[in-house]
């Protein structure tokens, strides 16, 4: 099985106070259109009522470009949870994540 980018260990450059990437990952992610063609595995039917549904393995790259390891994030519109479910998956390792919903429909599901 190959090992993709997002896989590898990589060491972040010293003076990199922005995320954990190494170089290669961080020119690759700058220089790249994000592919939004993700599995589902994160889905099911009720995260798929909201019509502003994120997928997770993307807000994960967004969430591990603009913070380090173990620093948090907060999600003011929080809907179904994509962005707490990404801040769950980012590498090296997750983030804190704070949701705030004002629907009852959404935090419900």
């Amino acid at each position: 099985m190959a090992i993709s980018k997002r896989q590898k260990a990589e060491h972040p450059l010293p003076k990199n106070t922005l995320n954990d990437m190494g170089g290669d990952r961080f020119l690759y992610f700058t220089k790249s259109v994000l592919n939004t063609g993700y599995p589902s595995i994160y889905s099911h039917e009720l995260r798929k009522k909201h019509g502003a549904n994120k997928p997770p393995q993307l807000m994960a790259l967004l969430i591990e470009f603009f913070t380090k390891t173990g620093m948090s994030v907060l999600d003011p519109f929080a809907g179904v949870g994509g962005t707490l479910i990404g801040a769950s998956i980012a590498t090296p390792g997750p983030r804190t994540c704070i949701g705030i919903e004002i629907s009852q429909e959404w935090t419900d599901i």
